[in-house]
């Protein structure tokens, strides 16, 4: 079984990206930009550390608080939702992401282009943030989006390891060779799985996954993919089954809206964020017999009524909500592929050429430069 994504939707998306030359230059231009970054690792942080931690730890600055400005300290911070603190870029969220970002094109350009190198150089980077005791992230994240004055670290930041589903599914495919050996594979597993631990079982990990946002959903993306990926699928079945299935009536109101979304600053980018760890979850419980794509709950909501809801509203005139920073359409390019192949009777994949116009690498793995 598969980490994320089902063998034939990859195999669909190599072919495709193969057959396309735009498609391929496209990826190769992303992949060169991700190749000039420096490597960071967590390691390299040179920014006061909360107490307690150790520079194995990640750490990361909550990205919507900014110092009190009536205050002569500026503690304890306050919150500007929408506006991200430029002072994050000081922590490690940023070094982090750029090495998602930066590993998956490297695999998927390896397989594209066939291109042992870059699977060779994907390989140096899973080693030095998941093996090696000089430079790898320790399996927590204690520490994440803490707030000056406030706290050391908050659940909320757990959803910064959110892109980890892609890149376990990548890391799974990626073929051994000398840099990269069965031993390599299993560390990283062993990784995974010691992380799944602590987001079940630390309180932080238990407050996130009792949010009832966009967070919530996120937070169960992780739970079943790092399951999926350290062979823990009575986990991942449970999840999906017992935990996925109540959040439908949760979040989902009789029209298909997503209401705590639509509070946020930036309504438009956050219903497509819930919208897509509700497919992501439908998506995933396919392999385990579970439809939540279809499944109705309190007053009639489903997770397909909620793309119904929103599929239109991607090009058009949006009215349910403050977007105090520009929507790029290509946010919702990952939706109409997963509810492409969650509903064979609504030809989403078309919507998603006439609505957003996608590179098709982009709907599956979702690459953001920060």
């Amino acid at each position: 079984m598969s980490v994320l994504y089902r063998d034939e939707d990859f195999e669909e998306l190599v072919n495709a990206i193969r057959s396309g030359e735009a498609e391929t230059a496209s990826l190769s231009k992303v992949t060169s930009e991700f190749e000039a970054e420096s490597n960071r690792f967590i390691t390299d942080t040179t920014s006061p550390l909360p107490p307690g931690a150790s520079p194995n730890d990640y750490v990361s600055l909550a990205e919507y608080w900014w110092p009190d400005p009536d205050k002569a300290d500026g503690l304890p911070w306050i919150r500007r939702d929408g506006e991200v603190n430029p002072l994050c870029r000081r922590y490690d969220a940023v070094p982090m992401r750029c090495f998602f970002c930066k590993v998956q094109s490297l695999i998927l350009s390896g397989f594209v282009r066939g291109d042992a190198a870059k699977f060779d150089a994907a390989a140096d980077l899973l080693r030095a943030w998941y093996l090696n005791s000089a430079t790898r992230m320790n399996p927590h994240l204690r520490y994440g989006q803490f707030i000056p004055g406030r706290n050391f670290g908050r659940n909320f930041g757990i959803i910064d390891t959110r892109p980890l589903g892609g890149v376990f599914d990548l890391v799974e495919r990626m073929p051994f060779r000398s840099k990269w050996t069965p031993a390599d594979l299993a560390g990283v597993r062993q990784w995974a799985g010691k992380y799944l631990e602590w987001l079940l079982t630390d309180p932080l990990g238990i407050e996130e996954g009792n949010t009832l946002n966009n967070h919530a959903t996120a937070y169960d993306v992780q739970v079943v993919s790092l399951a999926n990926f350290s062979g823990r699928r009575d986990i991942a079945q449970d999840q999906l089954n017992r935990v996925s299935r109540a959040r439908i009536s949760i979040q989902f109101a009789p029209d298909g809206s997503l209401p705590l979304e639509l509070e946020r600053t930036c309504s438009k980018s956050y219903a497509c964020a819930g919208l897509y760890f509700f497919l992501l979850l439908a998506y995933l419980a396919r392999d385990y017999g579970i439809d939540l794509w279809n499944f109705k709950g309190k007053h009639g909501v489903s997770i397909a009524n909620g793309m119904r809801w929103l599929a239109p509203k991607i090009k058009g005139r949006w009215s349910y909500g403050k977007q105090i920073i520009p929507f790029r359409k290509k946010e919702a390019a990952p939706l109409f592929f997963l509810a492409g192949k969650l509903d064979e009777n609504m030809d989403f994949i078309a919507l998603a050429k006439k609505y957003v116009a996608p590179e098709i690498w982009h709907t599956m793995y979702p690459l953001r430069k920060f």
